[in-house]
């Protein structure tokens, strides 16, 4: 199997032995899929605030934005890895295809691999024991900073958005540090860890009755009151993963505390969006929420 970031997964047939001769078997996409050509990305590397190194990948349009807006794209899963060279494991519709989509409007989009993510050894993998969205978040700063002083991007002028893990690092890096980050979409996002599957959050928390004070540090819930930027919450009402009552409560916590914040609903949709109609209404909902308060656009 081969692939690269602009390059579909297929079939090679080949003899184990160097410098032999191969053969594709298979020929994926249809050809509607390559009438949108992919950006293929650079991966680069910079500081974490504690010393140590984080990667990501980083898409750059060939006509940047006036406004020097740019975005940072957070994965889900919490151990995967999107800073490589193949194929995305999300695909083109949950990941790639609105990726490239921002690039066209000029958007610099940065694809983090915070710490605990796969790939980079163990170190970096098992940092977030004990802590989830502490160091993971304290990176998602440095990334927007990196944006800034090595790619001119206007610091007042950086988003956030991610799913399940994702929502879940956009909120707390929304939460805890106000002012960086100047809008976020938290989509499908764990607000309460305590309140997640216990067969996942176990092995990195422990289990709440033993160790509440590792689930309250790590938990968006608990640092609502941070909230200063623009956020828009999205769930899919039929989520057997992360339940809509994650989305539910934090909803009615912001509200508590008087903040001022979006939402929009999925009705048929379970943990990533899957329908038609609900992916282009993301999409453009999404776009249009970064433009008015990254670029000052206004769209109707």
């Amino acid at each position: 199997m081969y692939s690269e970031t602009v390059q579909l997964p297929d079939l090679f047939l080949r003899r184990a032995r160097p410098g032999a001769d191969e053969t594709r078997i298979t020929q994926s996409g249809t050809d509607a899929f390559y009438t949108h050509p992919l950006v293929r990305p650079e991966i680069v590397e910079f500081t974490h605030p504690d010393g140590g190194p984080l990667w990501a990948a980083i898409f750059k349009p060939e006509q940047p934005n006036p406004e020097r807006a740019a975005i940072v794209h957070v994965h889900g899963g919490g151990y995967r890895q999107f800073a490589h060279r193949g194929y995305s494991v999300y695909g083109y519709q949950q990941h790639l295809g609105p990726i490239n989509y921002m690039v066209q409007q000029g958007y610099t989009v940065l694809d983090f691999d915070y710490r605990g993510s796969a790939g980079f050894g163990r170190d970096y993998r098992t940092d977030i024991a004990r802590s989830m969205g502490i160091k993971d978040a304290d990176g998602a700063a440095a990334a927007a900073s990196y944006l800034v002083h090595e790619h001119g991007i206007d610091s007042t002028r950086i988003g956030i958005f991610g799913v399940s893990y994702g929502g879940f690092m956009t909120l707390m890096a929304q939460f805890r540090y106000p002012g960086v980050y100047a809008a976020g979409i938290a989509r499908a996002a764990v607000t309460d860890w305590a309140h997640y599957s216990d067969g996942w959050t176990s092995r990195i928390l422990g289990v709440p009755h033993e160790d509440p004070e590792a689930y309250e540090i790590s938990s968006p819930i608990y640092y609502a009151e941070g909230l200063e930027d623009a956020l828009l919450i999205t769930h899919g009402l039929v989520d057997n993963n992360v339940h809509f009552q994650d989305a539910a409560r934090l909803v009615q916590r912001l509200i508590e505390l008087e903040k001022d914040f979006e939402v929009m609903y999925y009705p048929v949709e379970p943990h990533t969006i899957q329908t038609e109609p609900s992916r282009y209404d993301y999409v453009k909902r999404a776009m249009k929420f970064f433009d008015k308060h990254l670029r000052g656009i206004d769209r109707q």
